[in-house]
């Protein structure tokens, strides 16, 4: 994975190796970011205006793209993601 950033007059380049957790959509980078800081399924459904069912389905998907099954596994590939 590649990413690009300005630095005054530079183009600042990152690569990293491709992870599970890239092929995640936006909404459920969204849930998986929310949910490894700590939030519970009803604050992560309040913000984003859906019911908490919908964010345990997401959240069922996400744990099943990365092949894991519990929540040390989620915050552990989104700090690599991150790093």
């Amino acid at each position: 994975m590649i990413s690009m950033s300005l630095q005054g007059d530079l183009l600042l380049l990152r690569a990293r190796p491709k992870l599970a957790a890239d092929e995640l959509t936006t909404r459920e980078l969204e849930v998986a970011h929310r949910f490894a800081s700590g939030s519970n399924y009803k604050t992560i459904a309040q913000q984003l205006s859906v019911s908490p069912s919908t964010v345990r389905g997401h959240l069922t998907r996400i744990y099943s793209k990365l092949n894991i099954s519990e929540k040390a596994s989620l915050v552990a590939e989104i700090r690599r993601m991150t790093h």
